[in-house]
């Protein structure tokens, strides 16, 4: 289970992340590099968990094409 200091230091990893803007009339998105934020949480996991196995998670947030 992910403690509040986990759910403090994702939220971290991802404002730190390069992102793109797009404003419309209707809606403003924001985008994210999604391979720098999973490398970002990869390193913040193995940090925290020296058997975290990263590259297993990186595999698994490939996107299937």
């Amino acid at each position: 289970m992910l403690s509040n200091k986990d759910y403090e230091a994702i939220a971290e990893i991802i404002s730190k992340q390069d992102c793109s803007h797009e404003h419309t009339e209707t809606m403003f998105s924001i985008y994210i590099d999604k391979v720098e934020l999973v490398f970002a949480l990869a390193t913040y996991f193995r940090l925290d968990n020296p058997r975290f196995d990263g590259e297993k998670f990186i595999m698994s947030c490939k996107q299937e094409v």
